[in-house]
Order: structure tokens, then sequence, then C-alpha cells
């Protein structure tokens, strides 16, 4: 019998990878990275996760990062042609909080209907803005100075302490600005948390989020914020879900065949 939970595992010892550790005061203070195995965990430190929803087939650890899929399928768009990606973090979580009955496929395919209809999108409506500039003296320099300013949006998911911040910056390798998204989870969220609090880190060690019915809900809300950073993201979606709907209903097919 399968557990009531989806179980995620975050690394507390990696700290330039897509999930670190960070400490703060508050949500708006800037969070800090720390050296979990030189400074104690506590109550202010929270796990940034730059979470993805899917994996390129032409990512060169490709093969590393999907060995950790428990849904492997490749994703395809409306018209069944390949998209290079695959199910991967956000999208292999939605199908396994399917499986554990926690929403059905009737609620996917409203989910989907919803996410179509979407029709503008946060990078249409957020800008970078860059100051005049004006003259800066230091010692014998002289320059001209700007600040640049950019878009930090926070949300917070209903009834948990669990948080969404996404960043707007320029694209590093084309023209345009992109969203980045985080998640942010308190540490104090982990099932671990008891064992970890006011001690350091161990090499390799890890924690654990049990995702169960009563919170599963930031997956689902998650997914529908990715959905409305820019055009592309909402196409990247509306492909996951139509492939995750299809694939789960032909499972579903067979079995009532056998």
């Amino acid at each position: 019998m399968s557990s009531p939970f989806v179980k995620l595992l975050f690394p507390l010892t990696t700290h330039t990878g897509k999930i670190r550790v960070k400490k703060r005061k508050d949500i708006f203070y800037q969070g800090l990275p720390i050296a979990t195995r030189q400074v104690p965990l506590d109550s202010d430190c929270y796990l940034e996760w730059q979470i993805s929803y899917d994996l390129r087939k032409d990512n060169s650890n490709f093969e590393k990062h999907y060995a950790s899929v428990k849904n492997p399928r490749e994703i395809r768009n409306e018209e069944k042609e390949s998209t290079g990606r695959y199910i991967y973090e956000l999208s292999d979580y939605l199908i396994e909080i399917v499986k554990q009955k926690f929403i059905g496929l009737t609620y996917l395919e409203k989910l989907l209907k919803e996410i179509k209809g979407e029709k503008e999108f946060l990078t249409d409506d957020l800008e970078i803005y860059r100051s005049h500039p004006k003259k800066y003296q230091f010692k014998q320099w002289n320059f001209l100075k700007c600040t640049i300013t950019y878009p930090l949006l926070i949300y917070e998911i209903k009834d948990l302490l669990i948080k969404v911040e996404i960043i707007v910056k320029e694209k590093q390798k084309a023209v345009g600005i992109q969203p980045m998204l985080y998640l942010c989870l308190p540490l104090k969220l982990m099932a671990e948390f008891p064992q970890l609090e006011n001690k350091l880190v161990s090499s390799k060690q890890k924690a654990s989020y049990l995702v169960d019915k009563n919170n599963f809900h930031f997956i689902i809300e998650t997914i529908q914020i990715f959905a409305l950073l820019s055009k592309k993201h909402h196409q990247d979606v509306v492909n996951i879900l139509t492939t995750i709907l299809e694939g789960m209903k032909s499972a579903t097919t067979k079995e009532n065949i056998s």
C-alpha cells in the first residue's frame, strides 16, 4: 500500500545548485546563503529552490537528473509533436498527487481549460527600470552612476508558510527579460527539523518535506503561477498538462481493459 504523501528530498550541503539554504528574519529581508556545516540551523533558515517543471533532452546532465524522476515520459505538444522536454520535478510531483488521489483527472481538465484561457502575462506588464545617470566621483575618478531596479514579486501560498518569489532580469543570451521563479520553504516545515535545529549539518545530509492532502495545493498554485510568467512558460505548462492527461487517461483505459 502506498504512503498517503509525496516525499520531497532536499540536500542541505549543496550551496551552488538549484537548492540553497538561506537565512532571513522576515520575507522582506534579503536572504543570505549560509554554510550549513559551519552555522547551526534555526527557525529563520529556509530552502530557496529554483524549481523546474521540465527537463530538456539536450541538458548536459540529463541522465543524472532524469534518474530521479518517478514518472518518466516525454512532453508533447497539443499536436502530439516532440518538444525535446521531459517530465521533471514540478510536473513529476503533479502526477504523484494525482496517483495519490489528492486530485482527479477532472480537476486537471478544468485546470488546463483555465490556463488555456490566460491571455496576459507578467513579462508583458513588468519592466526593469534604469535611472537617469548622475555624476559620481570616487577619489580622482569621475563616473556616471545609474540605479537599476529589478521587479521582485512575492506570493504566499494560502494557509502555508511557503512562498513563491519571482525576480525579473535581463536574458543572458538574448534580448528581452526573463522571470525566474523560486520556492521558499521554511526549514521548520521539514520533517527532520526537530533533529536539525541548532545543529550543524553533516556531509550529504538531506531534509524532507511531506506533501499530503492538506498542503498539495502549493504544487497546483506554483504551476498556475508558472503559466502566468510569459507566453513561453504558458505554452510549456499547457503541453505538460496535456501530456499528463493523455498519459493518465491511457493508463486508466488499459487498467479497465485488463
